[in-house]
């Protein structure tokens, strides 16, 4: 395996910005997942790491060889698409071996490797079976199977799991993680969901508009958002913004004080806390607020409630029970809060 150096890297359509000056290092045999909504230039910029696209500006580097202008061939990775891409007129060892082939890579390789490669994804009875007779999840570990086989620096996966049902998309997440580990493969991972990018990957890199928001291990990710369009994309539901107001670094929401530590400076600030984090009670002090929705979930209840610094979402025991119309007071736990420039966006 290999570490990936992406250097200020700039892919432009035309006057449209698909990817924004983007750096980031990725160490050998890290697991590292880009996530991001749609249009958000991840899988550009899986697809320019490929070298299926041609980078505008910036400089790419796979074990410190400059491979910007080098063609997909020469620069040693396999690369598992949301479509499978699977050949319908190959049977699955075909398939498998298909990059081995192209490598004129003698017969008993190829057959070690294959075997090897279907054996990991539990598909060795497959091999003689052709693409049209196999299942989703079948037809995925074909794919999965033949980027390992072709035993390259680095493998990319641009939503490889999207395309599967939900239960058979978290047997998966679980098989190709331990893969993964097993193989000690340093794995470029892009999706738009994400518990997949919480419990795949040894590091998250966030995109929005092209640009990197924050590269952080999972848990950084989840706890300490970097700014606020982060803190809106990651959990469900996501980190509760409320808008208060700092004085004498007292933070109070429709005049009402709240007893937290580490306020920033005095004025308008948003304040950050996820719904977990925040205790409901019957009386003062704390946020008064409305219950609106009241959602029990099993393992939790999720209430939506409405109060004067925004709408707020609150987990609770699925015990705890609270009726829609009910007044309640709810008090953010003291050194799980966030605190957000409401200009800027950005974790003070």
């Amino acid at each position: 395996m290999a570490e990936l150096r992406i250097e200020n890297v700039v892919k432009t359509f035309g006057d449209f910005t698909a990817v924004d000056d983007v750096d980031l290092t990725i160490p050998d045999r890290e697991f590292m997942v880009l996530l991001g909504p749609s249009g958000c230039g991840k899988s550009t910029l899986l697809r320019a790491i490929a070298g299926l696209e041609p980078v505008t500006d910036g400089r790419i580097l796979i074990d410190g060889r400059d491979v910007t202008d080098a063609s997909p061939r020469d620069r040693k990775i396999s690369m598992v698409f949301q479509s499978y891409a699977v050949f319908p007129h190959m049977t699955v060892f075909d398939n498998i071996a298909f990059g081995l082939l192209r490598q004129k890579k003698p017969k008993e390789v190829v057959d070690t490797r294959v075997r090897h490669a279907a054996d990991l994804l539990h598909i060795t009875e497959l091999l003689e079976r052709f693409p049209n007779s196999l299942s989703g999840g079948q037809r995925q570990r074909v794919a999965v199977a033949r980027s390992i086989a072709y035993d390259a620096d680095v493998l990319l996966m641009d939503e490889p799991l999207s395309n599967l049902d939900a239960l058979l998309r978290m047997e998966m997440r679980a098989e190709l993680r331990a893969l993964f580990t097993e193989l000690e493969s340093t794995v470029i991972y892009v999706t738009h969901d994400q518990v997949e990018a919480l419990s795949m990957g040894d590091r998250i890199a966030v995109m929005n508009k092209g640009s990197l928001q924050q590269v952080d291990p999972p848990i950084s990710v989840y706890d300490k958002p970097a700014n606020t369009f982060v803190a809106g994309f990651i959990g469900n539901p996501p980190v509760n913004l409320i808008e208060v107001t700092v004085s004498g670094g007292v933070p109070r929401v429709d005049g009402q004080e709240l007893s937290l530590s580490d306020t920033p400076g005095d004025g308008p600030q948003l304040l950050g806390i996820r719904s977990e984090n925040i205790e409901i009670t019957a009386e003062a002090p704390g946020i008064e607020a409305q219950v609106l929705v009241a959602e029990p979930l099993g393992s939790h209840n999720l209430l939506t409630c409405s109060s004067a610094g925004g709408t707020i979402k609150v987990s609770t025991h699925p015990d705890h029970k609270n009726s829609v119309g009910e007044r309640v007071w709810l008090r953010p736990i003291p050194d799980k809060t966030l605190w957000y420039d409401p200009e800027s966006g950005w974790g003070r």
